[in-house]
């Protein structure tokens, strides 16, 4: 059976949402060499990854509204998001868990629906020419245990600490929000080509 037709039987949806986000100085450990610098990063990841030229693919692994905790910072005044989370692959491995929640009054701004992205990257749209304004990166390390890390599990993945950033985007008083998460796949050639 091949990696895609496993994916899309994942049955964790949604994986994450549950993590504690920080500025990289406060991390003693933050990774070095190009995986920091990667991690790091300001500009888009999607781009990064299509100029690798290895088979970039997105594999949707589910999106749906939902409705946020009051207490999570994603509610902001309306709990009803857009909850999108996919895998972006390349040479047919699982590169990096992406997770972008989008508040309901954003699902059709700037002329893009958002509910309809299917295999397109987000990174297009939200790096392209539009009026979303980049807030700052925060940083976490998942621990094995997390939920989200149950997707390594269903991919047949070694559970193992991974890295993950998130980054508002600002439009019109509304905040999307886009956490990545990089997986051991890309984690390795990235240290293996520092």
């Amino acid at each position: 059976m091949t990696l895609i037709s496993n994916l899309m039987q994942l049955q964790g949806y949604p994986y994450g949402g549950q993590a504690q986000w920080a500025e990289a100085s406060t991390f003693a450990d933050f990774p070095e060499g190009q995986f920091g610098q990667w991690l790091a990063s300001q500009d888009s990841l999607t781009q990064r990854l299509k100029a690798l030229e290895l088979g970039f693919e997105v594999q949707v692994v589910g999106e749906s509204m939902q409705q946020m905790p009051a207490t999570r910072v994603e509610a902001l005044d309306n709990p009803n998001v857009w909850v999108r989370e996919v895998i972006l692959r390349l040479n047919d491995e699982p590169w990096v868990f992406a997770r972008t929640v989008i508040p309901q009054a954003l699902l059709h701004a700037c002329g893009v629906d958002f509910t309809q992205l299917g295999k397109r990257p987000l990174g297009e749209i939200l790096f392209a020419t539009t009026p979303f304004e980049q807030g700052s990166l925060s940083f976490t390390r998942h621990a094995p245990q997390a939920h989200l890390l149950d997707l390594l599990d269903e991919l047949g993945i070694e559970r193992q600490t991974l890295w993950g950033r998130r980054r508002p985007f600002h439009y019109d008083n509304q905040v999307l929000t886009v956490a990545e998460t990089f997986l051991p796949a890309a984690g390795q050639y990235l240290q293996a080509h520092s």
